[in-house]
């Protein structure tokens, strides 16, 4: 990795973007090569799951990433981000109902407003938006608000909630 990471800078101070991103793509497959390695001579190590389901769902194949993702929420260290990730797999192949009873599984595990549980909240909040619940989507979006005014486009967000529910 930090050859990679080395060539890539040397690449864009000599101000070649081209290779830089080529090196990049390059550097990307082979982290997903070591983790699915890995992950074959380790089956039971559920971080290593975790994270190749990570590499799955950011590459677009949510199939597989559920696979790995449902096996590493087993482990305690990983199972609410395991959570997040599978949520985030069911609403990018449009399961919305799937996708809400694991952001609702994690936010009720989580005892405090901290990075994860924003984006869970946020996303319910979403998810709510989109089905037409205003009255739910803004809960969701207040409840976020009130601990990070700055979170993602929040702030659009709840005007533009807040004037469809006024009129």
């Amino acid at each position: 990795m930090q050859y990679y990471e080395q060539q890539i800078e040397a690449l864009r101070q000599a101000g070649d973007e081209e290779q830089a991103e080529q090196m990049e793509a390059e550097k990307n497959q082979f982290v997903f090569d070591d983790l699915a390695q890995r992950v074959e001579r380790y089956p039971n190590d559920l971080h290593l799951r975790f994270e190749l389901g990570k590499q799955y769902f950011t590459y677009g194949y949510y199939d597989d990433a559920l696979t790995h993702l449902q096996l590493a929420q087993k482990s305690p260290k990983d199972r609410l981000w395991a959570l997040y990730y599978l949520a985030m797999c069911f609403l990018s192949q449009g399961q919305t109902d799937m996708g809400v009873m694991q952001l609702e599984t994690a936010r009720d595990a989580l005892p405090t407003m901290d990075d994860l549980k924003k984006n869970v909240v946020y996303q319910l909040g979403l998810c709510a938006e989109e089905s037409g619940d205003l009255q739910k989507a803004y809960q969701y979006y207040k409840d976020v608000y009130s601990s990070d005014v700055g979170f993602k486009d929040l702030s659009e967000r709840m005007l533009a909630v807040s004037q469809a529910l006024k009129s």
